[in-house]
């Protein structure tokens, strides 16, 4: 296994070691919000820079930046991963459950960023509602539906309840709501 001590002042001037250090993270910056280029490409700038920088002026071996960078993506990867996977599960649970229009109403009530409103055209049905095949079809039949009760259940038990299918949970004869005795 090859080692290599790194020298924190390759040029013998902290503070111009310190900028040279800070390129690859000042290229991505400078290429986000100044030149608006795209994410991908920033990033793959800010790589090759960090790269460079590594090799030139750190003089560290290739074969160390080399597994650096495989190191740095497979991270990457299994991070990015885990976040989109859980953005997914806890989207697919507000929309199942009738939340996300509340979120959607929240938000919308909050801001008139564009970014943020870009949230209700993006998840807008727009298939035909009379496609039974289309899932936007049925979600969009199921949101007009004005025979539902409120999205706002507390649990599967009270949701079987109201939805007009039998509930094992609750006596039959028995009010779909706890009543207040007077």
């Amino acid at each position: 296994m090859q080692t290599w001590v790194q020298n924190y002042n390759p040029l013998n001037n902290e503070a111009l070691s310190t900028i040279v250090s800070a390129l690859p993270v000042l290229v991505l910056f400078y290429l986000l919000a100044i030149k608006k280029i795209a994410g991908h490409w920033a990033a793959i700038s800010g790589l090759v820079t960090a790269v460079l920088v590594a090799l030139l002026v750190f003089r560290m071996p290739p074969t160390m930046v080399l597994g650096a960078t495989a190191h740095g993506a497979v991270y990457a990867a299994f991070w990015i991963a885990w976040v989109v996977v859980g953005a997914v599960f806890v989207y697919d649970l507000t929309v199942e459950s009738g939340h996300f229009e509340t979120i959607k109403g929240s938000i919308g009530g909050l801001t008139d960023d564009r970014r943020l409103r870009a949230v209700d055209s993006l998840t807008r049905p727009t298939a035909n509602p009379q496609n039974p095949a289309s899932s936007w079809g049925k979600s969009l039949r199921n949101s007009l539906n004005t025979d539902r009760s409120p999205p706002h259940f507390h649990c599967s038990a009270s949701r079987r309840a109201h939805d007009g299918t039998p509930n094992p949970l609750r006596r039959p004869n028995s009010a779909p709501y706890p009543t207040k005795s007077t």
